[in-house]
């Protein structure tokens, strides 16, 4: 399934990729990626189909994500 957490601050959000991302075996962290405003609009474009196609299962971002999301599969918005 596919995950996409918000949070307020890119600070939280970076935060919450680490620690993720200790909690996985190495081979899944890059499962977990961030989404963030101080991306450029290439690497978001690039981030948001990796996830929309399933090779990021779980999303943490700021409100940057919000805007125009849509996907079907996801299954948790927290």
């Amino acid at each position: 399934p596919k995950c996409l957490f918000y949070f307020d601050t890119i600070e939280a959000c970076a935060t919450a990729v680490e620690t993720l991302r200790k909690c996985l075996p190495a081979h899944l962290r890059p499962l977990v990626q961030t989404f963030k405003s101080t991306l450029s609009e290439l690497a978001k474009q690039q981030i948001w189909d990796r996830f929309k196609r399933g090779e990021i299962r779980i999303l943490c971002a700021t409100d940057a994500a919000g805007m125009g999301c849509n996907v079907a599969d996801v299954i948790y918005t927290i």
